[in-house]
């Protein structure tokens, strides 16, 4: 599965460069592949929420949700 965009991935490393030179940060809009952020949400889906259960998935507290163990749920965040 390819992570990156076509577009993102023929991007030069001077215009990057350029970029972060004037404004601090550099944008790219849809540098993923829509395929691979849907894997990400369907990963995360699978994995929402476990309360007293071995095995590593998010909880919510005080209105919000974390999953901090991405890398070990996630073939394709373990990719990225």
């Amino acid at each position: 599965m390819e992570i990156f965009t076509k577009e993102f991935s023929e991007c030069s490393e001077q215009q990057i460069h350029q970029e972060l030179q004037e404004n601090g940060f550099f944008c790219f809009e849809k540098a993923l592949t829509e395929e691979f952020v849907s894997a990400i949400y369907k990963s995360v889906e699978e994995n929402r929420f476990g309360v007293n259960n071995n095995w590593i998935r998010g909880v919510y507290t005080e209105g919000q949700y974390y999953l901090t163990h991405m890398l070990a749920v996630s073939k394709e965040f373990y990719s990225y």
